[in-house]
């Protein structure tokens, strides 16, 4: 499947809900023999930001469809994670909505820092080189919802988001849904 037919959808705002002039420009990162596609998405600005910038903070959101990223879920753990790969953030947020009807009746989901090497390759996760696992925390559901454009009614899914502060390049947050 070409990366066009994934319905990626970004935005930038600054802190007066200006909207930012950006390019997103998206480049496959997949390994070989990866079962699955990676992709890194950058956005790509008319104006330089920077932490000296009156319009701070800046808010970056993007979204996409994918076939099946979790082929596992429902059957056995699954991890989802976002990596900082260029400057600074402040604040990050992961949120995501799986499908009840693919998961047990109580789904359990925590933290992926902490987890020994073993477990990682459980499930099928694989540092790169540079990445560090780095704690989050959970967010209530009210903190995110009203970003997440569901296609459907809330209560099909699953909802959980987590939050990292202060993330720096090479480091990654997530969680695991079991």
């Amino acid at each position: 499947m070409s990366f066009e037919k994934v319905n990626l959808r970004c935005f930038a705002l600054d802190c007066r809900g200006v909207l930012l002039d950006f390019v997103p420009d998206v480049q496959e990162i997949t390994k070989f023999g990866d079962p699955m596609r990676s992709f890194r998405v950058y956005f790509l600005f008319e104006k330089q930001l920077s932490p000296d910038s009156l319009d701070q903070p800046y808010v970056i959101q993007y979204r996409y469809e994918a076939d099946d990223p979790y082929p596992n879920l429902g059957k056995r753990g699954e991890a989802s994670t976002v990596t900082r790969w260029q400057g600074d953030a402040e604040d990050m947020i992961l949120a995501i909505g799986f499908p009840r009807a693919k998961l047990k009746p109580q789904p359990r989901h925590s933290d992926i820092w902490g987890r020994a090497p073993d477990q990682l390759r459980e499930l099928d996760y694989h540092l790169d080189a540079g990445e560090k696992l780095v704690q989050s925390e959970e967010i209530p559901l009210t903190d995110f919802i009203t970003c997440m454009d569901l296609d459907h009614p809330p209560e099909r899914y699953f909802l959980v988001g987590r939050r990292a502060r202060n993330v720096k390049p090479g480091q990654t947050f997530g969680l695991v849904i079991e």
